[in-house]
């Protein structure tokens, strides 16, 4: 029996020495949930002098000053306080008459714990009895990698202007990019305005920024989609025919492309293999034929060459000039041994 008690002991010490400590469960990877405003979203005839809005945990803010804005632009910037799980915006300037404003709050908020982001937030009200309704969308791209900008401003400035003011006055309406370069004006107006779009800190153009904006004006009522070309200003050409990549050219190893671009412009048409420039080809008219090229995959890029000097030229805001046209042959090329390709290469107006 004595015996039998001891087991048991040892049995009932070796349980208590493996004690495991509860798990703190799974890692919350939601973000915060709004639960209410007051005023309520899309309020109009709005007089208030501050918005409150209630989330279901405490909150922090996140990057404000990157990813805050209120458009139409108000004289001073919006005040705002964060209490536990409540944001209070403060509208301190006198807000314009008949006017919809939409306030951008994308990526402003996240939860205290872990740290989880917001990532659509947006709250609109109006001064009139309506809220206005009218959108223009568009995608920012930079007019030489032709690679999509994320968070580049977009703004729509007086179409009555100066264009060297437009990029160095408040603009009337603002927003910014996402990761895929694509931007959104909503509760718009259907008055005419001037588009612009920067890559600098703020809104305002610096002489390190790229800058984007279309030489006719825009309605939100006619133009509901515009594609902007950033290009820098400052811009110099440097010669590139040194920095090519060869490649050993063997004519019994070799094939053709041929470029149907419905044109008979200047063309220079630039060869990759992946993203090392091979060659420069130059063309005063059709037809675009590129010949002994080695076999391998490449891709293509076809500069229009307005001006007709052999060289990619940038734009000039003041002269209203925009960058000369670059136009990416979307799918690889396949180049085969005594092969001839047709590539069809769209060439549209920007």
């Amino acid at each position: 029996m004595k015996i039998l008690n001891l087991v048991v002991f040892l049995l009932l010490l070796n349980s208590c020495a493996n004690i495991v400590m509860p798990t703190g469960g799974e890692k919350d990877t939601s973000s915060p949930t709004l639960l209410q405003t007051i005023p309520k979203n899309n309020s109009v005839n709005f007089q208030n002098d501050q918005i409150t809005f209630v989330f279901n945990e405490n909150i922090q803010d996140n990057k404000w000053n990157d990813y805050f804005n209120i458009s139409p632009t108000t004289e001073k910037p919006l005040e705002y306080k964060i209490s536990k799980n409540i944001l209070t915006l403060f509208l301190d300037a006198e807000l314009k008459d008949s006017t919809t404003f939409s306030i951008n709050l994308n990526n402003c908020i996240k939860d205290i714990n872990e740290g989880n982001i917001l990532k659509n937030l947006s709250y609109n009200f109006s001064t009139s009895n309506t809220i206005d309704s009218l959108e223009i969308n568009g995608k920012v791209i930079d007019a030489q990698s032709l690679q999509a900008i994320s968070n580049a401003w977009v703004f729509l400035q007086n179409e009555k202007l100066a264009d060297s003011l437009c990029v160095n006055t408040t603009p009337i309406y603002v927003t910014k990019t996402n990761t895929g370069g694509a931007y959104h004006f909503n509760n718009l107006n259907d008055e005419t305005y001037k588009i612009f779009a920067l890559d600098g800190v703020d809104i305002y153009y610096n002489n390190s920024d790229k800058i984007a904006f279309s030489t006719n004006a825009i309605n939100a009522k006619i133009d509901s989609n515009k594609t902007l070309y950033l290009f820098d200003p400052l811009y110099q050409h440097k010669t590139i025919g040194d920095s090519l990549l060869t490649k050993e050219k063997k004519k019994e190893d070799s094939g053709k492309i041929i470029l149907n671009c419905m044109t008979n412009d200047n063309l220079i048409i630039q060869l990759y293999d992946e993203k090392k420039l091979i060659n420069e080809y130059f063309f005063k008219y059709g037809p675009y034929v590129l010949e002994n090229i080695p076999s391998g995959k490449y891709n293509v890029k076809v500069i229009v060459d307005a001006n007709k000097n052999n060289l990619w030229d940038t734009g000039n805001l003041n002269l209203q000039k925009l960058p000369e046209k670059i136009i990416k042959i979307s799918d690889e090329i396949n180049v085969r041994e005594n092969w001839t390709l047709e590539v069809n290469c769209k060439i549209n107006e920007l």
